[in-house]
């Protein structure tokens, strides 16, 4: 049985986006930030989009667009242990263009699970 448990591959984490005490009165449109990559989760499947083509990638500059335009929507960074050099690059965009932003520490290397946030949309 001990056989059988190690030959297995281990579950996956899974790190959960919690809803905070402020902020709830926004719209969020969730940007995760990687090491070399930002993934954008307002799609069906999220969209992977490499740092260095963020600025031109049309999904993004929409997202973008679509946050200035709309009132009380706000992109929400969620920032890796290992994406500083990202998320500045992805912010930086945002302050240059208008665009509300904030950013919430994504602890752990797992797939995240926006069901807390969402319950009741």
């Amino acid at each position: 049985i001990q056989l059988e448990k190690r030959t297995n591959p281990p579950d996956e984490a899974e790190v959960s986006v919690l809803p905070g005490g402020t902020g709830l009165s926004f719209t969020p449109h969730f940007v995760e930030c990687t090491a070399s990559a930002i993934v954008l989760h307002d799609e069906a499947k999220p969209v992977t989009i490499r740092r260095e083509a963020m600025g031109a990638d049309a999904k993004f500059t929409g997202l973008l667009e679509t946050v200035v335009n709309e009132n009380n929507h706000s992109i929400v960074f969620l920032v890796r242990s290992d994406s500083l050099a990202t998320y500045r690059a992805a912010k930086r965009l945002c302050d240059q263009n208008g665009v509300r932003n904030g950013k919430l520490p994504a602890v752990g290397n797992g797939r995240l699970d926006f069901s807390h946030f969402r319950k009741g949309k």
